[in-house]
């Protein structure tokens, strides 16, 4: 029997669709010089955008180097190798590919490097999705100095998303033997051993090393992303997911240092060497835990951190004149070296720290990146709060594909939502809030709705002594939404009390303002309560077929991949009946669409359908129409 699995494709997908080819596009060769304190580049030279498919590598070495010549070097690099950043926006697309492209990026460049094709960080910009197969393209980004071996060089923005997981067999109608069975399980090893070979151990295929002793990813990420279902992702969220990945965050807010930053520093640091998580048992230090140490030429203050006195753990986080913040978490103390308990105005001291990647080593690991956004948004007057609410200005700032606009305490906020997730930021702050930071865009709270239940992180705001998170849920209300959570009080000194102070959030829903990204411009979508999973969705005409799953596409309860599991509906299961959709699709523009097209709006939602008597929600990633 002729083999018949030729057609098998590995995708590595955010949305099981026909592929087209990647677009990569040349912008310009200047080389922003870093910012003190901050080595990651964040001027795009290239950008890719759209899915990754079979061509690409070869169109992205053509294109650069097309462009060798232009791009001019780092003025802060004085002559080392060229350099150009790729910026990404991809769902994804063939995972075959995308490892080609990271090997093209990844692999040594030849001597001399102050000429030839440049070398090629990766960076994602705000709001960018870089999702499966695009992950493993964006991990590879590279770079050197002149005398320095390669080394990573990837930087996300607060908002933008990256997300991994496993990969999917996408194999066409058949019957098949266990030949073709065992065939497609080596295809899909052999994709992991790339990924391996290529971004952890660090080789050509014939075994020749490449330059560099870092690794560009870690078997802790990587086995992250295979427990990740096909039909889910594992998005780079928090602080301690882009700590412990070793994928650098900017811009960041400027942070003011004192010893609760050491400690947090420290902390984080250690779990991190090791690519742990941070598990930050303790939030403050004990009296005794933090010293002052004998400033060195060009430190602004120098703090020891007793990690754990039974063992004699310790480290060293120095702030210099420049306002740059190193961490040595294996210190080389003199004897003659005097610590001297804080005092309570040493504990009070804070000084400015230059913003820069080392600020996310100050943060509790819980903190979300999103919070973090810096956002330069001017405060509005009394009069422009008063404006009409204009729907464009209340697009997505998160990545979430619909905003619906709510009060909260005379503000005007913005409900954003995604699946399960939900972000809740200001449109127009009160003018009560003018001085606390606060300014339209900030985010207040992020969580997600699991099961009918929103649980949560939210923020509280202090120009003074900085925001604080804090955990809050659901709890139920007649009518609107209302949070629940407690917060540590602190004194004047900014310090903590040791106090819960309970704490109570209550939105209202004014209106819906912005549909979903695949429906008609001039025809708003109507947006379900974000309080519990809707089977409302749009009216779908049309039956659909289960494609890309080798056993089975789990159905659930909500339409999230966290929502409870109801049963399993076959692979290759036809004649289904289409219910509803969430995020919902304008019922115009899929009854005109072609099927390739409808595929791309199935790919986006969660499609609510019926089988084996049980109705319930199932990834349309791996739906087709009939």
């Amino acid at each position: 029997m002729p083999l018949r699995l030729f057609a098998v494709v590995l995708f590595f997908l955010a949305q099981i669709s026909p592929l087209t080819a990647a677009e990569f596009t040349f912008i310009d060769g200047r080389a922003d010089p870093p910012v003190n304190g901050n080595w990651v580049r964040e001027h795009c030279n290239m950008r890719m955008t759209g899915e990754v498919a079979t061509g690409d590598t070869e169109r992205f070495e053509a294109l650069l180097a097309k462009h060798a010549n232009q791009v001019a070097g780092d003025p802060e690099l004085l002559g080392n190798p060229r350099i150009v950043t790729l910026c990404l926006d991809s769902p994804g697309g063939s995972l075959a590919e995308a490892i080609k492209l990271a090997e093209a990026i990844r692999k040594p460049r030849p001597f001399p490097r102050g000429t030839g094709i440049p070398f090629v960080a990766t960076r994602l910009e705000a709001g960018a999705r870089c999702e499966s197969a695009c992950a493993i393209v964006f991990m590879s980004g590279t770079i050197d100095g002149w005398e320095d071996p390669p080394y990573p060089s990837r930087s996300i923005h607060p908002t933008a998303r990256l997300g991994f997981h496993a990969p999917a067999l996408a194999i066409g109608g058949g019957n098949y033997t266990e030949r073709h069975v065992n065939t497609a399980f080596d295809i899909s090893l052999q994709s992991i051993s790339s990924i391996l070979r290529v971004l952890h151990v660090g080789e050509a295929p014939d075994g020749t090393p490449y330059g560099g002793t870092d690794r560009w990813i870690e078997a802790s990420l990587l086995e992250a992303m295979l427990r990740t279902p096909a039909s889910s992702m594992r998005y780079i969220e928090t602080v301690d997911d882009a700590g412990r990945w070793t994928i650098p965050v900017s811009p960041l807010p400027s942070e003011g240092f004192d010893y609760l930053s050491a400690w947090r520093a420290c902390l984080n640091r250690l779990a991190w060497n090791t690519h742990r998580p941070s598990k930050m048992f303790k939030t403050t230090p004990d009296a005794y835990s933090v010293s002052e140490a004998p400033k060195r030429n060009g430190e602004l203050r120098r703090l020891i951190v007793i990690v754990d006195e039974m063992s004699g753990q310790m480290c060293e986080v120095t702030l210099y004149v420049g306002g740059f913040l190193s961490v040595n978490t294996d210190p080389t103390l003199e004897y003659s070296d005097e610590y001297k308990t804080l005092t309570e105005s040493g504990k009070a001291r804070k000084d400015n720290m230059i913003s820069g990647y080392a600020s996310l080593w100050v943060q509790l690991p819980q903190t979300t990146l999103a919070s973090l956004a810096p956002d330069s948004t001017p405060q509005p007057s009394a009069a422009a709060s008063a404006a009409p609410i204009s729907p464009d200005r209340l697009a997505p700032r998160f990545g979430g594909e619909r905003v619906m606009l709510m009060d909260h305490n005379g503000s005007q906020m913005a409900w954003e939502a995604k699946g399960d997730r939900i972000w809740i930021w200001y449109y127009t702050p009160r003018a009560g809030l003018k001085g606390s930071g606060v300014v339209p865009g900030t985010l207040l709270f992020e969580g997600e709705n699991t099961n009918g239940q929103i649980r949560g992180t939210a923020r509280r705001f202090s120009k003074k002594c900085g925001d604080k998170t804090y955990a809050v849920q659901q709890r139920p209300a007649s009518s609107g939404i209302v949070l629940e959570g407690q917060y540590q009080g602190r004194d004047s000194n900014c310090q903590s009390t040791f106090k819960w102070v309970p704490d109570t959030l209550v939105f209202e829903f004014v209106e819906a303002a912005i549909p979903t990204a695949t429906a008609a411009p001039d025809t708003p979508t109507p947006t379900p309560s974000p309080t519990t999973p809707s089977t409302a969705g749009s009216a779908l005409s049309g039956r659909v077929k289960v494609t890309g799953v080798s056993t089975g596409l789990i159905l659930r309860q909500g339409p999230s991949g966290q929502s409870a599991e109801l049963g399993e509906v076959p692979a290759g299961t036809t004649n289904l009946s289409l219910l509803s959709c969430e995020p919902s699709i304008d019922a115009a523009a899929w009854a005109s669409a072609s099927a390739a097209r409808k595929r791309v709006l199935l790919a986006g939602s969660w499609c609510s359908l019926t089988y084996g008597g049980q109705t319930g929600f199932v990834s349309g990633r791996f739906l087709a129409p009939q």
